[in-house]
């Protein structure tokens, strides 16, 4: 591993001793391995202070702004803004495209086994319901 610009690289040697190696944790769940279903026990119930909250707002508020950000000093090429410019304002593919508008659509079964009022809006008032809280572990 070297340095380069404040980042960790790989150098080419490196990675090919990489290559093909799985990650330790790949293919673990909390079904399968003893750890896991230890880690996920413990954090039922933990409830995030409001403290803490705000310290994990605060930093990654700025996690990405300005000079930390990937895309910072970089410029449009001036193809890329002669592409982008017609298509400001211009109404998304797939805007309004959705039940029977939607390229998807079988006759309405896309809902089974659910009625077309489950959505977005009657999962939130469900999960207001039940005070943001899962119903099997509670």
């Amino acid at each position: 591993m070297i340095k380069v610009k404040g980042r960790w690289k790989c150098t080419p040697g490196e990675l090919e001793k990489r290559k093909g190696r799985l990650a330790w944790n790949k293919g673990l769940t909390k079904e399968t391995d003893e750890r896991m279903r230890k880690n996920a026990e413990a954090k039922i119930g933990n409830m995030v202070s409001e403290a803490t909250k705000e310290k994990i707002s605060k930093t990654l508020k700025g996690h990405l702004a300005g000079s930390k950000h990937p895309n910072w000093g970089r410029h449009w090429s001036k193809e890329t803004r002669e592409k982008m410019g017609p298509k400001k304002g211009v109404v998304p593919w797939n805007k309004g495209k959705f039940g029977a508008l939607s390229a998807n659509w079988i006759d309405g079964r896309s809902y089974l086994p659910y009625p077309a009022e489950f959505n977005r809006q009657f999962k939130e008032l469900i999960r207001q319901r039940d005070n943001y809280r899962c119903q099997r572990c509670g």
